[in-house]
């Protein structure tokens, strides 16, 4: 069984937190940034699929994680709204896809495998007046 929340719900109760969006359906790299997460005292969002740019940016998150080339690549068209925002946009990538992903519109890289000091030093990066 899987809970979903709901977005009014996730604004409403982790107001004072940094938010992070994860847009993706890997469930094993999802489970590895929620525990992330988790740790980090942020809250979070996740889509499976590609949400409009609009309801993003609705969010307010410190930062958007991509956890595939290709998604991030599907919105490339749609990142200029993101960064115009600065809301970060983080890729988890391979070594080989890191500079496309930057040359793609991300800010940073998690690169697989990566470990929590490197999760947390890329979320530090995105929000560090937040997370402290």
């Amino acid at each position: 069984m899987r809970l979903f929340i709901t977005e009014e719900y996730f604004m409403e109760n982790n107001a004072t937190q940094p938010k992070i969006v994860i847009i993706g359906s890997d469930e094993r790299m999802t489970y590895l940034l929620k525990r992330y997460t988790e740790q980090s005292q942020c809250s979070l969002l996740m889509h499976a699929t590609i949400p409009a740019v609009a309801d993003i940016l609705a969010i307010h998150p410190a930062a958007v994680i991509f956890l595939s080339m290709e998604i991030l690549q599907t919105i490339n068209h749609n990142i200029d709204a993101l960064l115009a925002k600065e809301i970060f946009v983080i890729a988890c990538v391979s070594a080989a896809e890191e500079a496309l992903a930057r040359e793609s519109g991300a800010d940073a890289c998690l690169v697989h495998p990566f470990t929590y000091e490197e999760f947390w030093a890329t979320v530090s990066a995105a929000c560090p007046a937040e997370v402290e």
